[in-house]
């Protein structure tokens, strides 16, 4: 058996041993086109390939086998639910990129990260144990907007939460990019300061409810007795601000 899966976060990159017992391998960075060739993973190597959360490579559905796309706001509906997954992706855009102000009004099932793993297990579980797998499972959490159900909203209480380690102040030490930035998100969102530990709060939140899926998602791996033979990348397209510097999401002057 020989099965290849990967769980990053934003994006992600995998390498196995391809039929002929060389090292084979893709990357997939934001920015960054790495070339995987299809003949040697599907043709020569016998691997199926699948796609399930958001796409941050240059691959097009037509070069996987299975194509299951999401976003930060929307993804495909669960079967049998798809007016509730409808209701909480039209919940998710008018949060606006920013931060709840309670936990999710909807059940857990419905956020990203859960749907993603189970497309991805629902997948597996129809092929045969023995086929060559290719799987990037690429979560668009933790990220803007900032949302949470229980029991994960009431795991990380705002007034628990360490605050920033880095003020406003800061950015006198910083250039022009730091500081159009900071008063541009202060025109949109002029009540972050307010709000900082919320943001954070939410934040903890959506680390520990990622955490859980791809636990999940490992867990069956081991269950299915193919996690012995499976190679793990976890990589990330960017980091967060977290109020640091009185600043929020990524921009052009994050640190990568």
């Amino acid at each position: 058996m020989a099965t290849s899966t990967v769980s990053p976060s934003g994006a992600g990159s995998v390498s196995t041993r391809n039929a002929y017992g060389r090292q084979g391998s893709t990357t997939f960075l934001g920015g960054r086109r790495a070339r995987i060739q299809r003949s040697r993973w599907e043709g020569v190597a016998g691997y199926t390939l699948g796609l399930f959360g958001k796409n941050h490579s240059h691959l097009t559905a037509n070069k996987f086998d299975t194509w299951r796309l999401y976003d930060h706001t929307a993804g495909p509906p669960r079967p049998g639910h798809e007016s509730e997954d409808a209701a909480f992706d039209r919940w998710m855009i008018n949060l606006g990129h920013w931060v709840s102000s309670g936990p999710t009004p909807f059940p857990l099932d419905c956020q990203y990260p859960v749907r993603i793993v189970s497309d991805a297990l629902a997948w597996l579980e129809q092929l045969p144990a023995d086929r060559p797998v290719f799987m990037l499972v690429s979560f668009p959490e933790p990220h803007s907007p900032y949302q949470v159900p229980e029991p994960y909203y009431g795991l990380f209480p705002p007034d628990k939460v360490p605050p920033p380690r880095v003020g406003k102040d800061a950015l006198r030490r910083r250039n022009f990019q730091w500081i159009h930035q900071y008063e541009t998100i202060r025109h949109f969102h002029p009540q972050l300061d307010a709000q900082v530990l919320e943001y954070r709060s939410r934040y903890c939140g959506m680390l520990r409810l990622l955490d859980d899926q791809i636990r999940r998602l490992v867990e069956y791996l081991e269950r299915s007795r193919r996690f012995e033979n499976t190679l793990f990348l976890f990589v990330s397209d960017h980091g967060e601000f977290c109020g640091d510097y009185g600043l929020y999401r990524k921009g052009l002057a994050l640190p990568e």
